[in-house]
């Protein structure tokens, strides 16, 4: 009994806009028929747009490969696997790249809401900190394998630009603070 292919539980994370263009995404199978080359991948980004914008199931079955999804905001979120595949893994996945998404929307500059605990999700937000989106993910999951779903542990692996440099201004701080006081 070969239970390694079981542990490649993602097959994609797909992040698309209201219009059903690409905002970010990450093929991990490139064997699949759906994934092959970048036409393909393009096809089954409409096909999956075209259903989801059909339809407010969190759960679909598209060309025999599991789908779970959010829309919030101008943009969606997906998360693929096979249909054999675990759909609760594949849920908690979601939810942690949506808590990263709403990490991000949150920072400082973003479009938020008055109440900070209500973050407005924008593709301008996410285009903004393209660079962490691609972090978060690859902190999330490893070719195919989820690897943290930790939202905690991934924020305090990947800072946000915004906070390291507050951080190095409190440093600097004490810094001068202790060499005044100390003289």
């Amino acid at each position: 009994m070969n239970l390694l292919p079981d542990i490649y539980q993602v097959k994609a994370i797909i992040i698309l806009d209201k219009n059903g263009n690409r905002i970010c995404s990450n093929f991990y199978d490139l064997d699949l028929k759906e994934f092959k080359t970048e036409k393909d991948k393009r096809e089954f980004e409409k096909v999956l747009y075209n259903k989801s914008k059909s339809s407010n199931c969190e759960l679909e079955l598209i060309e025999q490969l599991l789908v779970v999804g959010n829309k919030t905001g101008d943009i969606m979120v997906f998360v693929i696997g096979l249909q054999s595949g675990n759909e609760i893994a594949l849920l908690d996945v979601l939810t942690t790249v949506m808590s990263c998404i709403k990490k991000i929307c949150s920072q400082p500059g973003s479009l938020t809401t008055e109440d900070s605990s209500n973050v407005t999700i924008s593709k301008k937000s996410l285009l903004n900190d393209f660079s962490t989106l691609k972090l978060y993910l690859d902190e999330i999951i490893s070719d195919g394998i989820i690897f943290e779903l930790e939202d905690d542990t991934i924020f305090s692996r990947i800072p946000l630009p915004d906070q390291t440099i507050v951080n190095a201004i409190e440093m600097a701080k004490e810094k001068i603070s202790y060499f005044t006081s100390s003289r």
